[in-house]
Parts: structure tokens; sequence; C-alpha cells
């Protein structure tokens, strides 16, 4: 594989599939709700038009009467399979390959899909994000808003994962889990800015008492997130009419 191209592993896809069922369970806890329940204070006021809400994890659920249409986008088959929201159109896809034409979307989300386009290389997983910036800012349309939403770190740490990548990529295999990379919300914004898209200062939200540490990955292991090297961020771009 050209380690300067978006990578094919399936690895995050073939995990979540087998633990679908768990993971559509635990966004349900009252922490993690809540949490939710704050992102969605800050970005559906903003939504309108068509949109794509992609990574859904098949529990879409946003509201604004300026939506026309919501589509919820997931390369994991189960998720859509046992969607929750009956007003959202299911649709397969990948953030980094998306099934729709030119400047579609009026708004797109990506929450919680960033850090899972990790794989086997450093590299790989750069080349993953960059296809997945480009996509976001070929499907929407001029004037549109593509909002990121994910853990992000400081540029010390973001710094520090790109050193020991090829040891945490070995532990986590040996773990049975897939790899994952936290950037830095500068890091992501420079790269929306590379692909033509105009950055917002990202926005911080409160993790309030959630303590699953990794909701996917170790859903045993419990910390209190507001006390982790990592924040919760909203990183808003549009493009310019």
């Amino acid at each position: 594989m050209d380690p300067d191209k978006p990578g094919t592993d399936d690895s995050v896809r073939e995990y979540f599939g087998k633990i679908y069922a768990e993971y559509q369970e635990s966004v349900e806890k009252d922490a993690v709700a809540d949490v939710h329940r704050r992102i969605k204070a800050v970005v559906e006021p903003r939504l309108d038009g068509l949109v794509l809400d992609i990574g859904s994890g098949g529990d879409t659920r946003h509201r604004n009467p300026g939506i026309t249409t919501l589509v919820s986008v997931d390369n994991v088959v189960e998720f859509l399979r046992h969607a929750k929201d009956p007003a959202a159109v299911n649709a397969a896809g990948d953030l980094r390959a998306l099934p729709f034409k030119d400047a579609t979307a009026d708004r797109i989300v990506a929450q919680f899909v960033i850090h899972h386009l990790a794989e086997d290389s450093r590299v790989g997983t750069l080349a993953n994000v960059r296809a997945a910036v480009s996509e976001a800012a070929r499907a929407l349309k001029p004037g549109g808003i593509v909002f990121l939403i994910d853990s992000m770190t400081f540029r010390p740490l973001d710094w520090l994962q790109r050193r020991i990548y090829g040891a945490s990529r070995f532990v986590l295999c040996r773990l049975g889990r897939p790899m994952v990379f936290i950037f830095s919300a500068r890091s992501l914004a420079r790269l929306l800015a590379e692909y033509g898209l105009v950055p917002e200062p990202p926005r911080t939200i409160d993790w309030g008492e959630m303590t699953d540490l990794s909701q996917a990955l170790f859903p045993k292991l419990r910390f209190p997130l507001k006390y982790a090297p990592v924040r919760l961020t909203i990183l808003a771009a549009s493009k310019p009419k």
C-alpha cells in the first residue's frame, strides 16, 4: 500500500461491527448522554438544509426546523441495520470517499470519527485524515459548514504520539484493538485551511461527569475525563461562497 494514499485498513469497521450493540447502548448512559446534549446545544442550532451525519453509529437524532434532509452515514453496516432515528435516511459511506456528488451538503457533522482514521503507519493515518478533509470540502456546498467534533489534545501530546506511533500500534494490536490517534485542534485547523475551508476558533465542551475513557476500545476502563489530557472540541469550518 502506498503510504501517501488513504489506507484500506478495515480493522476499525470490523471491530465496530462486532461491538455495535454494546456501543449503541453505551451512548444512552446518563453521563455520556449529557455530553451529547451539550454538543447538540452548540451544533444543532447551526444545522440547515441537507445534513450529512458521518460516522453516526446509527444514532443521529438531530432536530432543527431548518433541516430538510438528514442523512445518517456510516461504513459499519450493523449500525445502519439497527439505526435509532427513523427520521434519518441511512446511507453506507466512508468519510474518506463519500458517496455523494460535489456540492451536495449544506452541513457535515463528523463526531468522534477523526481519531478512528488511524492505521498501521503514521503517514497512512495522515493520508486518511487528509482524504477525509478533502472529501468534506468537495461535498460541501459553497457557504456550507463542516463540524469536526472529537477528542483533541495539546500540541506536545500530538507530537509525542507521532514519535511513539509504532509502539502504540504494537500494544493496541496485542490487545486486539484498532489504532487511534488524537490530533490537536491546531493540526486539524491547519488541514482544513489547506483544503480551502475557513476554520473557526475551536470550542471546548465540558466532559462533565463522564468517566468512560474509551467507550469503544476499553469500555470497562474508568477515569474522570475532566482530568485527562484531551478536550472535547468542536472545530467548525466553512466553505467560501
